[in-house]
């Protein structure tokens, strides 16, 4: 019965997470899954656009703003109009 009372800490030693198949890329920078497969999350309509197409640079042009680690496109922050 003594025996069985050791400690975890001196039972189980830890163990190391697996390396994400993504950190082996070259791309230091995490970014959403769907910007990886080239598409991003439209903010307002809740639908998948494609980066580099057409609404995208609608939009891009009407000031939304990106963000890649997310994976969504927003429309323009109100206090930049205001500014």
């Amino acid at each position: 019965p003594e025996k069985r009372n050791k400690r975890l800490s001196e039972v189980m030693t830890p163990i190391k997470p697996k390396a994400s198949p993504s950190s082996s890329s070259s791309d230091t920078s995490q970014v959403a899954h769907c910007v990886s497969q080239g598409l991003l999350l439209n903010e307002e309509t809740s639908r998948l656009i494609k980066i580099g197409k057409g609404t995208y640079h609608k939009l891009i042009k009407e000031g939304w703003e990106v963000d890649k680690k997310a994976g969504v496109i927003s429309p323009p922050s109100k206090k930049k109009k205001s500014a």
